[in-house]
């Protein structure tokens, strides 16, 4: 069933059910943090730790919405085949590039960083363009109901997300599912072996970015709404494009 026109979509408590646009949003916020935390720290180790932890958010990240969003988006959008195709086309790159930066160490290539600069450099476009087009798009063909239960569908769908780029992997259909869940467990062998499974997302415990500070950034993500920020530490902008 179509969404009505103004819908507005609800930003759930932190406890309760999300739609799958607000998960969409908050996971390409942890990326940013991340890398901004990257960039900040002087400390190797934790360094390190972003990097992996980045390579694990971007990964699961991206598998998630190949086997749960884009599905329904060729579906349920009119240009649906050709705008999937095209953020398919771009996750491939990202994980081609990824897969040689998880090759690398800190310290002991000097080409790393400058690599991961350029790839979180075409991952901020990709979320720029996913915020202002895709997300936007879908829910104007999916009612409020439709949209929690693809989010349910989503948070579901990280137990066969692989948190490794597997670039040579198929992106669609049931192959992929099957060797995702495959890829999963062996990537969990090594995210345990790097000390993933007991590092937090965010490693300093740091707070997202300020409402002001994410207001100067509003040519990349659009005009925020403060209170909504304020509320979910969530960018409000992004949701508040979806509802005209």
């Amino acid at each position: 069933m179509a969404a009505q026109s103004g819908i507005q979509t609800r930003l759930q408590s932190q406890g309760g059910p999300k739609s799958i646009i607000d998960l969409v949003i908050q996971e390409h916020r942890l990326q940013e943090q991340l890398y901004d935390q990257f960039q900040k720290s002087r400390d190797l180790k934790e360094k390190e730790l972003c990097m992996y932890r980045m390579i694990k958010e971007i990964s699961e990240h991206g598998a998630k919405e190949e086997m749960v969003m884009y599905p329904v988006m060729k579906k349920k959008l009119p240009d649906g085949v050709t705008l999937v195709q095209r953020a398919l086309a771009e996750h491939l790159q990202v994980k081609q590039e990824l897969f040689i930066i998880d090759q690398m160490a800190l310290g002991v290539h000097p080409e790393l960083e400058q690599r991961l600069h350029k790839l979180m450099s075409d991952v901020m476009q990709h979320v720029k363009e996913e915020e202002r087009e895709l997300l936007p798009s879908l829910q104007k063909v999916l009612s409020e109901g439709e949209l929690l239960d693809l989010g349910m569908h989503y948070t579901m769908a990280a137990a066969k997300a692989p948190s490794r780029p597997h670039p040579d992997a198929p992106q669609e259909g049931p192959m992929a599912e099957a060797i995702n869940i495959q890829a999963k467990t062996e990537d969990a062998l090594r995210d345990t072996a790097r000390g993933l499974e007991k590092t937090p997302a965010i490693l300093s415990g740091q707070k997202p970015a300020s409402y002001e500070n994410e207001l100067k950034r509003g040519d990349l993500h659009g005009g925020l709404d403060k209170a909504a920020y304020e509320q979910t530490g969530v960018p409000g902008s992004n949701v508040q494009a979806m509802r005209q």
